[in-house]
């Protein structure tokens, strides 16, 4: 097989993985979240891990050691004034640059994913329920309100393609159900020109400012 061959089917199959769609499906049933990562036949769970509650209760274990031990350090351990540390304003100066420029070069990239985002199979019902029914009657209006309004607010950021969009009530539920499913999807060569957009815009403004930085440094210098 010839190189250029090779090369050719190369490109053929990162097209092709850059043309497939990554999508998330968020689903939230009777107080619990899953969220599942696609990408082609790959297919996994992203939200709850299934060693969530190992890490949680190692999490636990570990706060409560570091708290025996910072309290056994206090008890051992003389009372001794410490100097004051001065920080340094030209690093909180760099730092506060870093996440303007970060800021500036991530809206345009935003701006361009947002209008490729899209939105499927969005299948939502939910049940206003309260103590009484005064309760559960305005729970249901700032339900209708937000669920509504809010998806109308998002066709008009990005594509949302409606399945089921149901608000109702039971006035013998004492707390309102939740039932949410959609789809979150986003072509490959989508996300990957959004994240080099953004490097590029990041260093366009990193040196930008570095030119001004210097610019000013000079200027006292010359006079």
């Amino acid at each position: 097989m010839r190189w250029w061959m090779v090369l050719l089917l190369i490109a053929g199959v990162l097209t092709l993985l850059l043309c497939m769609s990554v999508s998330f499906h968020i689903v939230y049933r009777e107080k619990d979240l899953r969220i599942k990562f696609c990408y082609g036949g790959i297919r996994f769970l992203i939200y709850p891990r299934k060693d969530a509650k190992k890490a949680e209760n190692s999490a636990v274990k570990l706060v409560k050691d570091e708290q025996k031990a910072l309290g056994n350090e206090k008890k051992g351990r003389k009372k001794k004034k410490k100097p004051m540390q001065q920080s340094e304003p030209r690093g909180i100066k760099e730092t506060i640059f870093l996440v303007v420029d970060l800021l500036k070069s991530t809206v345009n990239p935003g701006r361009f994913l947002l209008r490729h985002l899209r939105v499927t199979a969005v299948d939502v019902t939910v049940i206003a329920g309260g103590e009484d029914a005064a309760q559960t009657a305005i729970l249901y209006g700032q339900l209708c309100g937000a669920i509504y309004g809010g998806a109308a607010a998002l066709k008009n950021l990005m594509t949302v393609k409606v399945k089921n969009l149901t608000v109702g009530y039971d006035f013998q539920k004492t707390e309102p159900e939740y039932n949410v499913f959609f789809k979150v999807k986003l072509r490959g060569f989508v996300a990957v020109a959004a994240l080099a957009r953004m490097i590029f815009n990041l260093m366009v403004n990193t040196f930008r400012r570095t030119a001004e930085d210097r610019t000013m440094s000079t200027e006292p210098a010359k006079a």
